[in-house]
Parts: C-alpha cells; structure tokens; sequence
C-alpha cells in the first residue's frame, strides 16, 4: 500500500512539473501575480514593422513591472541568480551589489525566437520579453 502511495505521489509531481512550463513563464506569471504589477502584451502588425531596424522580425512584445518589498526581493534574487532557465540561454549578466540585469535569448535553429530581458532591483522588477523572428546577425552588429 505505501508503495502504490508513493508511486501515485511521484507521477503526480511529475505531471504537475510537466505540465506547469517553462521557468521563464513562470517568472513571468509570478511577477505578474504581485500586488499592482504593470502588465502590458502588445502583439506588432508586420506591415507596420518591415524596415524599422531592430522592430523587423518582432512578432509581440510583453512586459511587466512592479514595486517589490525586501523579502519578495530576497526570494526573486535567488531565483534569478540561481535558476536554470533552460532552454534560455543568458546572454548577458550584470551584477551590482542589490541590482541584477540579464539577458537571456532562445533560438530555433538559426534564430532566435524570444529575448527577454530581466532587471531586478532593491525595489522593482521589470521584465520584458520579445518574440519573433529574430535573425542572429541583429545582435552582433
């Protein structure tokens, strides 16, 4: 009987990580659920966005800030500094005493399809993520 238990118990943690996403979703949402968190999800017309340099190729663009107190801070710092985002790649990271900024992109085969840009301060939050079409070259120029 216990063993039924816990084999029950350990496909149910099992189907409830799979099913609860990525960790950058998550973040998202968990930032989105804060007390007056500023949420805006705008999607882009393309024709309104062929040839205006780093827009081309940007199908949408979310972003979410809020005013956090110390320990919702202590709790987002850790899961910044320490989480595995797979399958984000970070890009970029900047550190400063109570202050994080990174980058992360996620590609799909030669481009890349979501930037997002997470800056995490002693007292906000902003997260911004973009998704499209992103060419690689973009961002070595």
């Amino acid at each position: 009987m216990k063993t039924r238990i816990l084999t029950i118990a350990i496909l149910l943690f099992t189907a409830l990580t799979a099913l609860s996403g990525n960790k950058m979703d998550n973040l998202f949402d968990q930032v989105k659920s804060l007390p007056y968190a500023n949420y805006i999800h705008q999607k882009l017309d393309k024709s309104k966005s062929k040839g205006q340099g780093a827009i081309e190729g940007i199908k949408s663009i979310e972003t979410v800030k809020v005013s956090i107190d110390k320990s919702t801070y202590e709790t987002l710092w850790k899961e910044i500094t320490q989480g595995d985002y797979s399958p984000y790649e970070s890009v970029i990271e900047a550190n400063d005493n109570e202050e994080v900024v990174k980058i992360f992109t996620k590609a799909a085969k030669k481009k890349i399809v979501e930037v997002v840009i997470v800056e995490l301060g002693k007292d906000e939050i902003s997260l911004v993520k973009l998704k499209g079409n992103l060419k690689s070259e973009m961002f070595n120029k």
